[in-house]
């Protein structure tokens, strides 16, 4: 889904459809898989891993979470790798890798985004995820530069609007004639859908040599989760399922 046509031919398929499966259990993914619920179809999600969101959230987050779509009706399939969209003039069913056939009159793909690299390439610029960059958003060809969802700074490429546009503003500048470094924004996502919201900042205990102490509060009544995550007295990075309204304040503190 990129365009207005494509949602335009999406609502068109509607009311003929009675089963879709979105391919992908990250935050569009889901947001897709709501909508089509609320229109009535019959929705299963595939996620490759073995957890939702995993770049965001923690284990047991992303088990609060998937209890919560569940409760909605959505399926939710993990390790499921799609081997092939089956069906001659319009889909019929998605098969997995393990044989495993299931129905569908929609498809939706949300499998995340890969960087277009073929004009750098051919600059001579290296590329690993993305276009490589420095602090300069230069390439490895000097005078060179890439920023945005094209753009790898320190082996991540985020492809998401903050970053893209402190990028534009390091490398548009640096491109003049100026000399400034781009400071890395801080990865944050929301998601609201399912009924519930959700927001992600920061580094939930992803890293295997950093040492966490975490805090955690659950209420399962009012499907309330929040997780924090601390080193050395400072906020890393937090999760917020349920209630999101002290996400000003986490920022700030990240920051």
């Amino acid at each position: 889904i990129r365009r207005l046509s494509d949602i335009e031919k999406l609502n068109s398929l509607l009311s003929e459809s009675k089963r879709a499966v979105v391919i992908g259990g990250g935050v569009l993914g889901l947001e897709a898989a709501w909508e089509l619920k609320r229109s009535g179809l019959f929705v299963t999600v595939l996620e490759q891993g073995d957890q939702l969101m995993k770049r965001q959230l923690d284990q047991e987050a992303g088990e609060f979470l998937k209890s919560i779509i569940l409760e909605k009706g959505i399926d939710v399939k993990f390790q499921a790798v799609t081997r092939e969209i089956e069906g001659e003039e319009k889909v019929t069913g998605v098969r997995l890798e393990d044989g495993t056939v299931l129905p569908a009159d929609l498809v939706v793909i949300s499998a995340g985004v890969r960087a277009n690299v073929s004009l750098a390439e051919d600059a001579g610029a290296r590329s690993g995820r993305a276009v490589i960059v420095n602090e300069h958003m230069e390439t490895t060809v000097p005078g060179i530069y890439a920023c945005g969802d094209c753009a790898e700074y320190e082996g991540i490429n985020y492809a998401i609007w903050p970053q893209a546009v402190e990028m534009g503003k390091a490398a548009g500048a640096n491109a003049a004639g100026e000399r400034i470094s781009y400071k890395t924004v801080t990865a944050a996502l929301t998601f609201n859908g399912m009924d519930t919201s959700l927001f992600a900042v920061g580094d939930p205990g992803k890293d295997p040599g950093r040492t966490y102490e975490v805090r955690r509060e659950e209420d399962g009544e009012k499907k309330i989760y929040k997780a924090y995550y601390y080193e050395e007295g400072k906020l890393t990075g937090a999760i917020l399922i349920g209630d999101t309204s002290d996400m000003g304040r986490i920022l700030e503190e990240i920051e």
